[in-house]
């Protein structure tokens, strides 16, 4: 259950990516993290995207084995409903990423 849970956190992060570079790029919506728009503004949307994400995974898959089945499954909630947020700025008109 544990390695299902790590492979769905990391699909869900290339939706993230997916969906914020869409929104943003449509001008739909803005990234909701300061840290994060700080980080794009500074070195650009994707590779800001590709290095925290591919960090995150990175840190998920050596990490992530031992982790408590709970956590790794509200954490897979948590992308999921960013994702989900994501997609619903996309398809009703804009608000934050």
């Amino acid at each position: 259950m544990v390695q299902i849970l790590i492979y769905i956190i990391a699909a869900l992060q290339v939706g993230d990516i997916v969906t914020t570079y869409m929104c943003i790029t449509s001008g739909k919506g803005a990234e909701a993290n300061p840290v994060l728009r700080r980080l794009f503004d500074a070195i650009g949307l994707v590779p800001g995207m590709v290095l925290v994400k591919g960090a995150f995974i990175a840190g998920l898959l050596v990490y992530g084995p031992g982790f408590p089945v709970e956590l790794l499954g509200l954490c897979a909630a948590a992308y999921a409903w960013v994702v989900v947020s994501n997609a619903r700025v996309l398809f009703s008109g804009g608000a934050d990423a």
